[in-house]
């Protein structure tokens, strides 16, 4: 009989384990994949610089919660007196868009299947740093590992080292799926 008992007692840890490891892996997995940020700028519906200005786009999802944390950093710190800064959403509630318009930005909407296919952006929140000849200078993304409790932006340094023309390392972030068909491979079961 005590075998029996054994034998119960880990086939239920086992059906135990398997039913929490399965969704507990498709949920970190949706966040330990690394993006790249596209080699062109991501300028949807917004004017070229035409004033000589460096420019500054930030590109976020309002269904990201790595993008609203930044969104809440951009909202804090303002834009920028002296440069152009331009927010491209995606999916972004009206009171997100006050919110940064009020902070002095300019807000970009698009579509996240637009942003994917017209400029291969597969994640979010990245920037770029955008010279005043027009010309892609940097784009990183705002978090450089899995770890998104880490509040120092570095979007500001970026542009004061462009400006002073510093090379800038270029690197993938992490951050949240854009894509559809990235999601849904990442997550098939939308956890």
């Amino acid at each position: 009989m005590r075998k029996g008992k054994t034998v119960v007692i880990w086939s239920i840890l086992a059906i135990w384990a398997g039913v929490i490891t399965v969704p507990m892996s498709l949920l970190m997995a949706s966040h330990m994949v690394a993006f790249n940020t596209p080699n062109e700028i991501v300028d949807l519906h917004y004017p070229r610089n035409s004033e000589g200005e460096w420019s500054l786009n930030h590109v976020l999802s309002g269904d990201c919660k790595c993008s609203l944390g930044v969104a809440d950093y951009l909202v804090t710190r303002r834009k920028q007196s002296g440069i152009r800064e331009n927010i491209v959403l995606m999916n972004g509630t009206d009171e997100m868009k006050k919110e940064l318009i009020r902070a002095g930005f300019t807000i970009s909407s698009v579509d996240s299947e637009e942003l994917c296919q017209q400029y291969g952006s597969l994640g979010v929140p990245y920037y770029q740093v955008v010279t005043p000849n027009y010309d892609l200078y940097h784009s990183s993304g705002y978090f450089l590992s899995t770890d998104r409790t880490q509040r120092t932006f570095d979007d500001l340094s970026a542009l004061e080292k462009a400006q002073g023309n510093e090379s800038l390392e270029e690197h993938s972030f992490y951050g949240c799926a854009t894509s559809i068909d990235l999601k849904e491979s990442i997550n098939p079961f939308n956890f």
